[in-house]
């Protein structure tokens, strides 16, 4: 036996029914701000309640029922300074130490883009910008410097990172994703978990387990109607990566999965993730969500039944948020012997284990000059402009319009976005729906960052107004270049559901008019989805696509614009014409057209990249690894990125499979004429098929791969 297991083992020795049944109830953080109670207050009033914790509260939360953990999400984010965090977590975790036991309570955060709810701190690119560098190193790099930042305010657990996969881009949290694929958001899932964990001071949460972004009509949380086959060839891998790579804790999905929610479904979370992937840690729910078994879903008759159901199917932490009843509910049925004692032990055992694991009891105070200089510090802002820059996609640059001349006479910069933060920001930003401007004071603007970058000579006109459209066209006629920025408002969740992705008609209107002056014109789309842009793509000479890149992207955007660095990112998702052609993704079933106007992996750079001496096996055992490697060489006049991505066809199969599918991918740097070999090992998991009775088995036959414009045949004996 270890020594964690030991310590363990004695504590729940000494733990009475009631102090256990509180390590698995999870409170937020308002309902230490208000006592007596009031059961009336709808989510929307109790989120306005002063921010000041309330000592009777927290002595009846924590002390009396015994909370075992706490959490801060989205709007209801109390603190915005340094300060003001370490005073909140610092007051919660005293009380927690006046308990019995002195079990240390864990604190969540959902930090989901870097530590998001901090004035004047680093707001890294979302998740979906981190998949377009395909750069895990980029990723892990996030992660670290993240869960370095909330250790030092005293968070425990970060709730990221999220690894649906999106398959419908009318989905309001398609920017939360890694896009389309399943193999790279698992390497980046491997990258999130790993660089969060490596202190062993924050714990990483994947989530949402399961099948989230396959939601009808890209709506958020409604039914998902999948096959298994479905369900297991495009969105299990990256939750079996993060499980690989030691995540401590997973978060259930709120939706309903053919018809079962995810929270009650035995086969997803006992079958699935306990059985074949073998997750040993905490599975906790989302906000609300078994009430939601209740009064949404309605497969409970009572919320009691909802309650009893949930700790049944092995959840071990239950996101209440503040209804302290719980705790009653589940000690009355444990007595009355509907809840067995037996699975609430299970659950406290896999929660106190973390807490000991991660050190929770043995944090000393934090010091707030060190966590300050922690948290606003350059070592941040410099790896979320590196990120933000990778990031960043070149769609189109017709004859070679960028990069820009520093010494250009005169640039027209239109859009409102151009000299806003919190268009770069997005939601999940200071608040759920994302922050005002003026709670945004870290990093430059597209328009500063501009301004930073021409000559003195160079003359700027800024309208940030599309609709004043007399005042554009005579600008554009008086200028040299025009810097178009569209976009889309911050938005998070549901209220970032699309019926059509189109932008607004002012921003598509104003364009079609500045292309007619025949002024060169350079677009940033800034959006955290692919948008229907056509138009916007006929009517512009240069086309960049910034995925909500944080508070660094305005430098980032003029460092591409100017030529301070050269464009390396590639789509992480795919492009529709339009919105006839959704689900418009590369991985689709053989025979089922696909005909995006950007494909997944699509990207320009300013320089140009050759590939050759494609070498493979002409024949591989199906229990074989195998190597495939090819040359790439820079031919053109700037340095650059390339991102090599090796992809496979399946010519025949005793079932139909992806038509394409990524097996593996590498982005390497080169300078003029510097020539790399570039190595891929296949695995003979990745050729894996899944037969018709979902079993993974090795099939004869030939496949195609694809690196670059080379391609070549194996057979697969």
């Amino acid at each position: 036996m270890d020594n964690v297991q030991k310590q363990v083992e004695e504590l729940m020795s000494k733990m009475t029914l009631r102090e256990k049944i509180g390590q698995i109830i999870q409170i937020e953080t308002h309902r230490l701000m208000q006592e007596p109670w009031d059961d009336e207050l709808s989510e929307e009033e109790w989120l306005r309640i002063e921010n000041n914790l309330n000592h009777d509260a927290l002595k009846k939360v924590l002390v009396d029922y015994n909370i075992g953990s706490v959490m801060s999400g989205g709007s209801a984010a109390p603190r915005s300074t340094v300060e003001g965090w370490i005073e909140l977590i610092g007051t919660i975790k005293e009380y927690s130490s006046r308990t019995r036991l002195k079990i240390p309570i864990i604190y969540g955060l959902d930090a989901v883009h870097g530590f998001n709810f901090i004035y004047n701190g680093t707001v890294f690119p979302h998740n979906l910008a981190i998949a377009a560098t395909w750069n895990p190193h980029v990723a892990r790099v996030e992660a670290e410097i993240t869960a370095k930042q909330l250790a030092a305010v005293g968070v425990d657990l970060n709730y990221a990172p999220g690894l649906d996969i999106a398959r419908d881009p009318r989905w309001g949290r398609t920017y939360e994703t890694l896009g389309e694929d399943p193999y790279l958001s698992a390497q980046m899932a491997k990258s999130f978990v790993e660089g969060t964990q490596e202190s062993s001071r924050v714990m990483a949460c994947a989530k949402h387990y399961i099948a989230c972004g396959s939601s009808f009509n890209g709506k958020d949380r409604s039914p998902v109607d999948i096959s298994e086959r479905t369900l297991r060839e495009i969105h299990l891998l990256p939750f079996k990566a993060a499980v690989e790579a030691g995540v401590e804790v997973v978060m259930l999905s709120s939706v309903e999965v053919n018809g079962v929610p995810v929270l009650v479904s035995d086969w997803l979370i006992n079958d699935i993730l306990r059985g074949e992937l073998g997750f040993e840690g905490i599975i906790t729910t989302d906000w609300g969500d078994v009430h939601k078994l209740y009064n949404y879903h309605k497969i409970c008759r009572t919320v009691e039944d909802a309650v009893v159901k949930t700790i049944n199917n092995g959840i071990d932490i239950i996101m209440v948020p503040v209804d302290l009843k719980y705790a009653d509910i589940i000690e009355r049925n444990v007595e009355n012997s509907r809840i067995p004692l037996s699975r609430i032990d299970e659950a406290v055992e896999r929660i106190l284990k973390a807490k000991i694991k991660y050190n929770l009891a043995d944090k000393r105070p934090i010091d707030e000059a060190k966590a300050n200089s922690i948290i606003i510090s350059d070592e941040a802002r410099d790896a979320a402009r590196m990120a933000a820059r990778q990031s960043i996609v070149l769609l189109k640059n017709e004859e070679k319009v960028l990069p820009l001349s520093k010494d250009v006479d005169s640039i027209l910069v239109v859009g409102e976005a151009a000299a806003c933060r919190r268009h770069l920001c997005g939601g999940w930003t200071m608040l759920w729906q994302g922050a005002s401007e003026e709670q945004l004071t870290g990093g430059d603007t597209i328009l500063d960052s501009i301004s930073s970058k021409v000559s003195k000579g160079t003359k700027i006109q800024f309208i940030d107004n599309y609709t004043e459209k007399e005042k554009i066209i005579e600008a554009a006629r008086a200028s040299q270049v025009c810097i178009f920025v569209a976009g889309e408002e911050p938005y998070a969740e549901w209220f970032g559901d699309s019926k059509d992705l189109r932008l607004p008609d002012e921003q598509v209107e104003m364009l079609e008019l500045l292309h007619k002056t025949n002024i060169p014109i350079v677009t940033v789309l800034i959006s955290g989805r692919p948008l229907l842009i056509s138009q916007i793509v006929e009517n512009t000479n240069a086309l960049l696509w910034s995925c909500l890149p944080g508070t660094e992207g305005g430098c980032a955007i003029a460092d591409v614009i100017f030529g301070d660095y050269n464009p390396s990112g590639c789509l992480p998702i795919s492009f529709p014409r339009d919105i006839s052609q959704l689900p418009c993704v590369y991985n689709s079933r053989i025979n089922t057209a696909y005909d995006p106007l950007y494909p997944f992996g699509f990207g320009l750079s300013y320089t140009d990249f050759e590939y050759s001496n494609l070498s493979h096996p002409e024949r591989v055992y199906g229990n074989q690894e195998f190597e495939v490697s090819i040359d790439v060489k820079n031919t053109g006049d700037m340095w650059g990125e390339v991102t090599a991505q090796l992809y496979v066809y399946r010519q025949y199969g005793t079932v139909t499979g992806p038509k394409k599918q990524l097996l593996g991918f590498e982005k390497v740097f080169l300078e003029c004429g510097q020539k790399k070999t570039i190595r891929f090992v296949v695995s003979p998991e990745r050729l894996a098929v899944l037969n018709e009775k979902m079993e993974q088995v090795s099939e004869h036959g030939i496949i195609r791969i694809e690196v670059g414009n080379k391609f070549g045949e194996i057979e697969m004996i």
